[in-house]
């Protein structure tokens, strides 16, 4: 009975990491371009079985195998003893592991707290390659709004610039006048026989006309500056609000999703944990109904344990859904880098299998739209 429950959690737990391992799609706004193929191919080996245990299930994978490898070398199989005692014939029995006495109870809280402790641990990597991949949009959406901020910063200068001239033109005149009077009175005071105490007076008043029309052009260009710059750093703002708002909707949604499938993987446990059937004398259920015969092994007679099977299946699918996710990983690094990579050794070929186990740890998987969505339940 161990096995059938640890068959059926495992198979669950496999099922959700493919479903809650699907990477996050990017908006129409942050879509990339594809660089151009160099024009000489290089070609490298990757022995794409050596990056398998990079993949995010592949630890779900191992567990299987596992568990695949256990039932095959179990001696005795599952037995149902009833408890001994006073009073035991009012007991319901208590289906034991034959070579740990572990009770049903106490199967169905491992496997609980199994299937809860990854499922938190699925959350968690979820939730960090959001976070990885919000950063990735905000740097992407700011390179794409720098160019119209760029442009429209170059207008408000433009014009910052037009009306700045604007003001020297208009108080030139006045400027010009006040500094030839200023000149003149400068002259009149070398001049003899000319009261130079009123001539000292006019050229200080002249002076300060030319300092005050000069203040004046000089406060009224900087305030011309300034808002120019007021008017650029708005225009800043504006744009890192819109990429901020856009992030957030990004985060909110992809949060409740997150979420909801969290909360539907953890009813779908309970359900699961909770839907077998507590024998009696021997005898268990079928969906139909009917009393069908168990044997000591925990398989209903005449046929082998469905668990079995559906372990066996679910094994074999994740292991070719994880090689398709890791040989279309290496694909498209190797497209980015100019490299056309071959997955059988071929003489004269290059290795480049540890150069794109580097690539691909820090590359993460969240980038490349994991195949194992297909997995996803209906």
């Amino acid at each position: 009975m161990k096995l059938t429950f640890y068959v059926s959690v495992v198979v669950l737990l496999a099922g959700l990491a493919a479903r809650i391992l699907v990477g996050f799609p990017l908006p129409d706004a942050v879509a990339q371009k594809t660089a151009a193929p160099p024009a000489t191919e290089r070609v490298a080996y990757v022995d794409s079985s050596e990056l398998l245990k990079l993949h995010p299930d592949w630890e779900a994978l191992k567990e299987m195998k596992a568990t695949l490898a256990e039932v095959r070398s179990t001696p005795g199989g599952f037995s149902f003893n009833r408890d001994t005692g006073d009073n035991a014939g009012d007991k319901a029995p208590v289906m034991h592991d034959a070579r740990a006495g572990v009770s049903r109870k106490e199967l169905e809280a491992n496997a609980a707290q199994a299937a809860t402790g990854a499922l938190e641990n699925l959350e968690t990597e979820k939730r960090e390659a959001l976070d990885a991949r919000l950063r990735s949009m905000r740097s992407i959406m700011a390179k794409n709004e720098e160019s119209a901020v760029m442009s429209q910063s170059r207008d408000i200068e433009e014009t910052a610039a037009d009306q700045a001239k604007d003001v020297d033109v208009r108080q030139n005149n006045d400027l010009i006048n006040a500094r030839l009077k200023a000149a003149a009175l400068q002259v009149q005071t070398k001049v003899s026989g000319i009261d130079q105490n009123a001539v000292a007076g006019e050229l200080k008043k002249a002076q300060r006309s030319v300092d005050k029309i000069s203040a004046a052009t000089d406060a009224e260009k900087d305030r011309i500056t300034t808002t120019a710059n007021t008017r650029i750093d708005a225009l800043r703002q504006a744009n890192v609000g819109k990429i901020d708002e856009q992030i957030r909707a990004y985060q909110q949604k992809e949060n409740a999703r997150i979420s909801a499938d969290m909360a539907q993987a953890k009813e779908q446990i309970v359900r699961e944990i909770g839907s077998f059937p507590t024998p009696g004398l021997g005898e268990t259920r079928s969906q139909a109904g009917a009393p069908v015969k168990e044997n000591c092994y925990g398989t209903v007679s005449g046929r082998a344990d469905p668990g079995i099977s559906r372990l066996k299946s679910a094994t074999a699918e994740l292991e070719i859904k994880i090689r398709k996710d890791v040989d279309r990983a290496v694909t498209d690094l190797a497209a980015k880098k100019g490299i056309k990579v071959v997955f059988s050794r071929r003489n004269g070929t290059p290795d480049a299998t540890k150069i794109f186990a580097d690539l691909l740890r820090k590359q993460g998987w969240s980038a490349f739209q994991p195949v194992l969505s297909e997995l996803r339940s209906s």
